[in-house]
């Protein structure tokens, strides 16, 4: 992906950086992609870390990534509120 590639150039990110930020990508899309539905993203991970939050405070959800109980994938808050809200109105059809 040479976009990604020239925006790592204009902001000082070295190429090896931005060629692990894909593979972490394209890993966590696969996971995903490959998850038997619904996903179940009831797992609150630390932003950076992606490890699991025990208990986690209020302050903990803000900017949490929230990973899928099933398949280990994850998504940012807003990715999950509007998957909850697609099963959600997926069900009342």
């Amino acid at each position: 992906m040479k976009s990604i590639h020239d925006l790592g150039e204009m902001v000082g990110i070295p190429r090896k950086d931005t060629d692990s930020i894909l593979v972490a990508i394209r890993s966590n899309q696969k996971l995903l992609e490959e998850c038997t539905k619904p996903h179940d993203f009831s797992v609150c991970l630390d932003r950076h870390t992606k490890q699991p939050i025990k208990d986690p405070t209020p302050a903990q959800h803000f900017g949490a990534k929230w990973g899928c109980s099933k398949c280990g994938g994850y998504v940012d808050s807003i990715d999950k509120s509007w998957y909850n809200k697609g099963l959600q109105d997926a069900k009342s059809t």
